[in-house]
């Protein structure tokens, strides 16, 4: 939702701003990928500060055999990079209809993940695909309960190939938004 917001405040700030008189002086193309990146980074940038946050937590709280810092690193980046996609699907939603209904969309993807993710199509809903990996990797069930042995969610041969459909997701979506919203010029107050 973070990420939602991020987007939408964007839109709605430069709408707020009257900028768009001067945006289309821009190239469309590259304006709408820069946002786009620089929303990625700041995206990473959040996500990182959280991972760092939570293995401090760690030291401070815990004894030294019950701190996991590989599994927070790896947990951190597997949510930032099934994300992402997010990012320009934000923006688009926002930038062609009212900025509320990218964040009405993203809940109800994120609600839906919650009912999909241990149905055998889980990889269809792109929201469900952060909760559903990073479960094999801390062990915990995406209700926060500890996995039972042989649960269905702890299966981590899902990681590489899931990882892979969310890069090629979030880079369709990287190439076509900016095309998309650099064709709607004049139809955007």
């Amino acid at each position: 939702m973070g990420l939602t917001i991020l987007s939408y405040q964007t839109v709605q700030r430069e709408k707020e701003a009257h900028t768009y008189n001067y945006i289309y002086l821009l190239k469309q193309n590259i304006f709408w990928r820069a946002k786009i990146v620089t929303l990625v980074i700041y995206s990473f940038v959040a996500n990182s500060l959280v991972a760092i946050l939570t293995i401090i937590l760690e030291h401070i709280i815990y004894d030294s055999e019950n701190i996991i810092t590989g599994p927070v690193l790896l947990t951190s980046l597997i949510l930032w990079l099934t994300t992402l996609f997010i990012i320009p699907l934000s923006l688009l939603i926002s930038q062609l209809t009212m900025p509320i209904l990218s964040v009405i969309t993203n809940l109800i993807g994120l609600v839906a993940a919650a009912f999909t993710i241990k149905k055998a199509y889980w990889y269809l809903n792109p929201w469900s695909w952060s909760l559903r990996l990073i479960t094999p990797i801390i062990k915990t069930n995406p209700n926060g309960t500890l996995m039972q042995k042989g649960d269905l969610l702890d299966t981590p041969t899902i990681i590489p190939p899931s990882l892979c459909l969310a890069t090629i997701v979030f880079f369709i979506l990287y190439a076509s938004v900016p095309l998309i919203l650099s064709r709607t010029r004049g139809k955007i107050d």
